[in-house]
């Protein structure tokens, strides 16, 4: 718990997809799908707000699990943006 609280505080401070953190923690919660579920929907947000590029995305969206469909989707309806 203590390290989703701290993952979204970072997702919420970064200007960049903090992605080693992202990694390990992912690693971590492999087994515990709703902490799993839990960071996919952190980095969607962020994923939302901050602007990536394509590579970034892919990479993200490996680390978590998220169809490039679904990014590219998000990326195109999303009108909230981190500034």
């Amino acid at each position: 718990a203590i390290s989703l609280i701290d993952i979204a505080v970072t997702f919420e401070y970064s200007k960049s997809f903090p992605e080693e953190n992202v990694k390990t923690l992912a690693e971590d919660l492999k087994s515990n799908p709703l902490a799993f579920h839990i960071l996919r929907r952190l980095g969607v947000n962020f994923m939302r707000m901050i602007p990536m590029k394509e590579n970034e995305q892919q990479k993200a969206s490996e680390l978590l699990n998220i169809s490039m469909k679904r990014q590219r989707l998000i990326g195109v309806t999303s009108t909230i943006k981190k500034s």
